[in-house]
């Protein structure tokens, strides 16, 4: 007790307060140690209402392993015709599981402007239709297609009709028993 006056202390009394002692609340189930590639288990954990502390804890089952759940393909590194690219992906349930994948040099075949690795008349078609739509001001084609470097078939710095022309003949002069034909694409050596 304290005066109300100067604040000096009057009396003092200690009072002991017993403790209640822990107080169970329902068990709760936990997931532990789960992974993408490891099994976990489950327990069921009994906690002190009053404090938190854990009064108990009963493993009740295995939990399988959750497995990898992958993101999308991010390329790091294009290939080129130079060299092999690189490709990766990462794991939603756990991001320090990643995945890289290979990829193959791109192959350069004058005459394949589709990208498919096969010389049809498919490419012929798609050079005819560059030009058709080329744009002598701006240099450029509203057409476009994956194997621009491949379309110059004879190699003189230009896309124009006759590499078309060329490719029908190597198409027209292509024997499928030896897979080759007798007109030749790309640089004459």
């Amino acid at each position: 007790v304290y005066c109300s006056v100067c604040e000096a202390e009057l009396s003092r009394e200690t009072v002991v307060i017993p403790p209640t002692g822990h107080i169970p609340s329902e068990a709760v189930e936990e997931i532990v140690d789960l992974t993408c590639i490891a099994a976990g288990h489950m327990d069921s954990v009994v906690y002190c209402s009053v404090c938190g502390l854990e009064l108990s804890r009963e493993t009740v089952g295995e939990v399988p392993a959750a497995g990898h759940t992958w993101g999308e393909w991010t390329i790091i590194s294009a290939p080129t015709t130079e060299r092999t690219g690189i490709k990766m992906r990462v794991c939603v349930n756990d991001p320090s599981h990643v995945e890289y994948v290979p990829l193959r040099k791109l192959t350069y075949a004058y005459g394949d402007v589709n990208g498919d690795e096969v010389i049809t008349c498919i490419d012929a078609s798609l050079i005819l239709q560059y030009v058709a739509n080329y744009d002598e001001e701006t240099g450029m084609s509203s057409v476009e297609f994956v194997g621009v470097a491949c379309a110059d078939v004879n190699c003189d710095g230009n896309i124009t009709g006759m590499d078309a022309s060329l490719i029908l003949q190597y198409v027209a002069n292509y024997d499928d028993e030896t897979g080759k034909s007798t007109v030749v694409l790309g640089p004459q050596n």
